[in-house]
């Protein structure tokens, strides 16, 4: 059981997290008022959670809820990653950035390995930086 106290010291992960996942500081701490509000809570009236897992789905569950603008000067990559559908946004964030194994991504997101795994493809075709071919004049 993850209890208020621990909660709170993973907040700076899970705004950072929010943040990746929305692209607007604003919207990132909106989705974290949502989620920790959405949480049971525990006997002392405090939020709590199961386990990591039922913190990220809170998570991810309110991000499908906000609408904001992402902040403007966002660089690249990170325009890159807010193109991307949610769901495989939050595939990209929980895999390559918080590293949590794929079978706890998988419960995150409500999808079977299979298709977590092709959320994960397809997020990093996208993220793939070509560069652009050089062109010589002689």
């Amino acid at each position: 059981m993850i209890r208020a106290t621990d909660i709170r010291k993973r907040l700076p992960a899970l705004r950072r997290h929010a943040f990746l996942l929305m692209g607007s500081r604003t919207a990132a701490d909106a989705v974290l008022a949502i989620a920790v509000a959405r949480l049971p809570r525990g006997d002392d009236g405090r939020p709590c959670a199961a386990d990591g897992t039922e913190i990220h789905r809170a998570v991810l569950d309110a991000a499908a809820r906000v609408n904001c603008p992402p902040d403007t000067g966002l660089p690249p990559l990170m325009a890159r990653l807010l193109g991307m559908d949610l769901m495989t946004r939050a595939v990209i964030v929980l895999t390559v950035v918080d590293r949590l194994p794929p079978s706890e991504v998988a419960a995150v997101c409500g999808l079977p390995p299979e298709g977590m795994a092709a959320h994960l493809a397809r997020g990093r075709e996208a993220l793939e930086m070509r560069p652009a071919p050089r062109v010589m004049n002689l």
